[in-house]
């Protein structure tokens, strides 16, 4: 891989060396836009997982408590949902399905 200097106040530079200069600055776009889409992918996994463990907990303790109508609008009903998540105080209740 070449190496690059960072050009200093007031030096005369070739059209190569600007040339270089704009490549150089594509692919730092581009190696951030692989940075933020392997964040994103991650962020959303994640996301995805700890729902899953939201809901599935919500739903055991509803089951548990013989609450079986209730599970099943927590499941049709974001809202419903939400006010079960706060009322038997699971983790990381959000307003924000």
């Amino acid at each position: 891989m070449r190496r690059y200097r960072m050009p200093t106040r007031g030096s005369r530079r070739g059209l190569e060396s600007k040339e270089e200069d704009v490549m150089m600055c594509e692919y730092i776009d581009m190696l951030e836009a692989r940075g933020e889409a392997r964040g994103e992918a991650r962020g959303v996994t994640i996301g995805e997982a700890r729902g899953e463990t939201k809901l599935s907990s919500l739903l055991e303790r509803l089951y548990e408590q013989g609450r079986d109508e209730e599970a099943k609008q927590a499941v049709l009903d974001t809202t419903a949902r939400a006010r079960l998540y706060q009322e038997l105080r699971i983790p990381n209740f959000s307003t924000n399905p």
